[in-house]
């Protein structure tokens, strides 16, 4: 009966048997993890808590397993994916845990869209590098997707395939 699983139980998303990949906020108020769920409807939940086990914000829950989440290297803003099995890790979001925003900061749009199988931030905070994967008419491709966390639009696009970059690259530098 811990404090994350009964703020997990009052929403109505079940209990967690672990909190995986612990990582600390830039200002080490704040701990990230995955909390793998062993009852309710989803599989997944990013939770943000105290170093004391307080949790303080929850992302969206998943019923696939959302691999990449950081939090930016100069504020405590973590970056989450959020989607459905099978294999279908299409949103991004980002989540302040100091005002409570949980804003989706990429999403497919209802097209075909590609796997989002990593995500990290530049050092300076500026931009979120995502990696693609999706396989149209069953042919592999991928992609790295450059996107601006505050106007959540893409600024760059390298399709790993081909190498063509479709949109300048712009700053990467802290």
């Amino acid at each position: 009966d811990t404090p994350i699983n009964r703020g997990l139980e009052e929403r109505g998303w079940g209990r967690s048997f672990q909190l995986v990949d612990p990582t600390w906020s830039p200002s080490g108020r704040y701990l990230a993890a995955l909390a793998n769920m062993d009852t309710g409807p989803y599989l997944y939940v990013p939770v943000v808590f105290t170093p004391a086990g307080e949790p303080v914000a929850f992302g969206r829950p998943s019923t696939e397993f959302p691999e990449p989440f950081a939090w930016s290297p100069v504020e405590d803003v973590l970056a989450y994916t959020q989607g459905e099995a099978p294999y279908r890790v299409t949103e991004v979001y980002l989540l302040d845990p100091a005002t409570g925003m949980d804003r989706r900061m990429v999403t497919s749009g209802g097209e075909e869209y590609p796997h989002v199988t990593d995500l990290a931030w530049s050092p300076s905070g500026r931009w979120v590098a995502l990696t693609l994967w999706w396989a149209p008419e069953g042919y592999p491709r991928q992609a790295l997707r450059i996107v601006d966390p505050v106007a959540s639009e893409q600024v760059a696009e390298l399709d790993i395939d081909t190498g063509g970059i479709t949109a300048p690259l712009v700053d990467w530098r802290p």
